[in-house]
Formats: structure tokens, sequence, C-alpha cells
């Protein structure tokens, strides 16, 4: 009899180990939830403001989380609206230090190269005294624009050169003190500068001087000499072109008449003597007469006319006017200037 009550037993048994599991909620798992992120206070307490409000101030936008407006850690601030880079000692606003930009380098230095013809001159470049020498002279700067002056040890002024420099640059100054006379002698002209002459070759007489005021003379065979002033700028080649006045001597017809007059008397004593007899045409008398005032005649007029080709030869000098082609020197004339 238990044993056919058996099946009965056995399915009650399992019906009310079942019971429980539909009866009561599943059990939890061994993972863990994650917690619910609690609402930061400000921004809770900016929802309850809200809430309280007028609709006027409601109208406003919210401002935005500190956090979401600061940079993240560890990176530069952005420069400001207008591009300026934070001052040195800023802070982010996370509260770490903000290191202020590197200023930019320094621009490189360039170099001035002065060229200068003469030693003894002394160059101002960038407000110090540099003595130069004669070639080539370099000298350090920063880069920029210099106004460079020129003097002699004297303090005369030789000339002021402007000079602009760039970065690792170069530029060059070229400090000219002497000037160029030039006259032509293929003519046989000559050329004499404060007293003293200056030594033709190739067909022209040709003077370098320094700047300056010089006493030129002029002369050319059978013409009156010119005497006068001229102005040498440095730089420039000055070709004289001379307008000379002929030399005339009022002399030279008396002296030729002295020579053919002379001449002639001396001729015809001698003639006398040999063509007719001692007795006639005032004897021996009138024949040394003739030869006396012949002779004189011949040898002064011929001492005259010695002087008066010495000086066609090297006229006189009068006082005048020196004209003067102005050019660069090396090149063409190009104005022609009066002294």
């Amino acid at each position: 009899m238990f044993v056919s009550r058996l099946p009965i037993v056995t399915a009650l048994v399992l019906s009310i180990a079942a019971l429980p599991a539909f009866a009561a909620p599943p059990r939890p798992t061994a993972k863990k939830a994650e917690p619910v992120a609690k609402p930061a206070p400000k921004v809770a307490a900016a929802a309850d403001q809200a809430k309280t409000a007028p609709k006027k101030e409601a109208a406003k936008p919210a401002a935005a989380p500190a956090a979401a407006a600061a940079p993240a850690a560890g990176t530069a601030p952005a420069a400001g609206a207008d591009g300026t880079q934070p001052a040195e000692g800023a802070v982010a606003a996370d509260g770490t230090p903000v290191a202020a930009p590197a200023p930019p380098p320094p621009p490189k230095p360039g170099h001035v190269i002065i060229m200068s013809d003469a030693d003894g001159l002394v160059a101002e470049v960038a407000g110090a005294l540099h003595g130069l020498k004669k070639g080539s002279n370099r000298f350090e700067v920063k880069a920029g624009d210099y106004k460079i002056t020129v003097k002699t040890k004297k303090g005369a002024l030789v000339g002021t050169y402007p000079a602009s420099v760039k970065p690792e640059g170069e530029a060059s100054v070229s400090v000219v003190t002497v000037g160029t006379v030039v006259l032509s002698a293929q003519d046989g002209s000559s050329l004499e500068i404060d007293g003293k002459k200056v030594a033709a070759a190739d067909g022209k007489a040709s003077k370098t001087l320094p700047a300056g005021s010089y006493s030129v003379v002029v002369k050319r065979p059978g013409y009156f000499g010119t005497k006068g002033k001229l102005a040498v700028v440095a730089g420039k080649t000055h070709t004289i072109d001379p307008a000379l006045e002929q030399f005339k001597s009022n002399n030279k017809n008396l002296a030729w008449a002295g020579i053919v007059g002379g001449g002639s008397l001396v001729l015809a004593a001698v003639l006398m003597e040999a063509f007719t007899d001692a007795g006639t045409a005032g004897g021996d008398a009138t024949r040394w007469s003739l030869m006396g005032l012949g002779t004189a005649g011949f040898v002064g007029g011929t001492i005259m006319m010695k002087q008066i080709i010495k000086k066609e030869n090297n006229p006189p000098v009068r006082p005048g006017t020196i004209k003067a082609k102005i050019s660069l020197a090396g090149k063409g004339a190009r104005l022609a200037v009066r002294f």
C-alpha cells in the first residue's frame, strides 16, 4: 500500500519544493550594481533656484559649469579674444600656474662695409666712432636703418651716407674724398695747379686732388694764359674746356722792319764796295754808315723777334674764367659748370 502511494508523495514533495521559486523575487547576482551619481550641489542648487526664480530670471541661460569652461589640466590656456597671451604668473581655472610664453629671439646682426679712398678718416656708425683705413672697413651692427657720418681727424665733414642693414645682411658705403682735374694737351696746352705744373701723358694732363678750391693756370702756345679758381668736388671728374684769347704782339711788325731794313742796308753797303769807286756816293763814309745802321737794325730786329717768339711760346697769364665739365669719375661729361 505504501508502494502504491509513493508517486503521490513524491509529487507533493516536489510541489512544496517548487513553491518558493514562484512566490519570492529572484535572488541578486554576484555582480554589484553601479551607484547612481548624485547631482553636483551647485547644479542642484541652480535647479532649485530656477524653480523659485521669477519667469524673467528663468529666461536667462544657465551658466555653464566651471569645469566645462576650464582648460584641461596640463594644457596651456588659449589666447584671449584679442589674441593676447596670458601674462607671467597667470593661473588656470583648475589652480595650476601658467607659464608665460617665451619672448621672440632678437634679430641677428648685420654688417656695414665702408670703402674709403683715403686713410685717417673717422666714421660714426650707430653712435660709435671708428677710424677708417684706405680700402674696406667692416663693422657689425644691429639690423636697421643708419646715417653714417664721415669726417677728417680735424673734424671737417666729408659726407653723410645712408645705410639699411638687414639681419645677416651687408650694406656697402663708398667714401670718396678726391676728385680729378683733366686737360687735353694734344695742342700743346699745359696745366698748372697751385703753381706746380702737371705732367702730360697720352695727350692729357691729369691730377687727382682732395676736394677743395685750387688755383689753376691753363696755357697754350700763341694764346694768353688764363688763371682762375677751380672747386674740386669729391668723386667727380673736372674736364677743363679753356676759352683762350690768341696772343698778338704789336712789336712783331717793328721787329720784322728792323730785320729786313737792317739787312737791306748791309747789302747796299756791300754792293757799293764791290761795284763803285771809292770816291763816288760819299766814299767810304757812306758805305760804313750804311753798314753800321744796317747791322744795328738787323741785330735789333732779330733780338726783338726772339723775345716775341718766346712770349708766344710762353704767353703772359691774365686773370680769367676757368670752364670745366663735371661728371662722375670714369664717365662722360654731363654738366658744364663755370668757376
